[in-house]
Parts: structure tokens; sequence; C-alpha cells
């Protein structure tokens, strides 16, 4: 098991994704960003933008059917995490429509290819940065630091 998804894409044959104890994805590394069928493109319409906004921004966007799949990620600023069908080689009509919609400036606009972290972002509906806070929140600190003991 790993968490270093950058090694796993490297070193593994097959890559198995596990979600509360249950195999959620499973094939070659190539087979599941290969499965997303899009382009990543992350967009931050302000530097901190409101939930609010960003809801009203990823729903506009599902509406005029201008994405696959979207997630607001609240550890950088409430950005939109999108992924763009391939059809749509560009992130240009997604800002287009989001100026459309009242968004009249954007703070910042990436595009990538897929990563094993969009297959678990997409899989899991959350980030594996964040499926770690989770984990450790939902810990005993005393059973943590009887472990470190022994």
């Amino acid at each position: 098991t790993s968490h270093y998804l950058e090694e796993v894409d490297t070193l593994a044959d097959v890559v198995g994704i596990m979600d509360k104890g249950s195999l959620i994805a499973s094939g070659t590394t190539s087979e599941l960003k290969e499965s997303l069928g899009g382009t990543r493109v992350q967009i931050r319409i302000e530097e901190f933008t409101s939930q609010t906004e960003a809801e009203r921004a990823l729903e506009h966007l599902k509406a005029k059917g201008a994405i696959r799949q979207g997630l607001i990620n609240p550890g950088l600023g409430n950005a939109l995490e999108l992924v763009v069908p391939a059809n749509l080689d560009t992130s240009d009509p997604v800002e287009i429509l989001l100026r459309e919609a009242g968004f009249k400036t954007i703070f910042s606009v990436s595009k990538s290819r897929m990563s094993l972290g969009d297959v678990y972002l997409t899989a899991t509906g959350r980030s594996l940065q964040d499926a770690d806070l989770i984990a450790q929140a939902a810990r005993d600190p005393k059973q943590t630091k009887s472990e470190r003991i022994l």
C-alpha cells in the first residue's frame, strides 16, 4: 500500500483503490486515468471563493453540460476541480460560461493530464489528503500513543 501516488504510477503494474475497506476501482494506471475521459481543469474564481459562489459556479457548469465531473476543493479556497470532456480540449468554454453567469474575473486556471490523485478524487469524492485528515481525526489518541511505544 502507498499514499505516494507518483511512485505508484511509475512502479505498479496494477492498482487497486480502497475506500472504507472496499475495493472501488482497479486496473493499470493508464486504464484508470483514461477512464476519466477528459482533461483536469482547476479554476479558482477568487483567491478565496465563498462556498456559496463556488456551488453556484459548479451548478451552472453542470447545467450547461460543460463538464463531466466537478467538485469543490475547500483546501484550495473552494477551487473548482473539474473534468472537462476530451472534445473540449481547452478550459476556454468553461471560462466563457462562468463569465456569462456573472463571474467577471477568474483568479487562476490550470489544466493538466489526469493523475492517480484525480482517479482517487473521482472514485471517492474526496482528495487523498482529505481522506488522511478524516482518518487522523477519527483515531483514538491513546491507541495511537500505545502503538508508537510498541
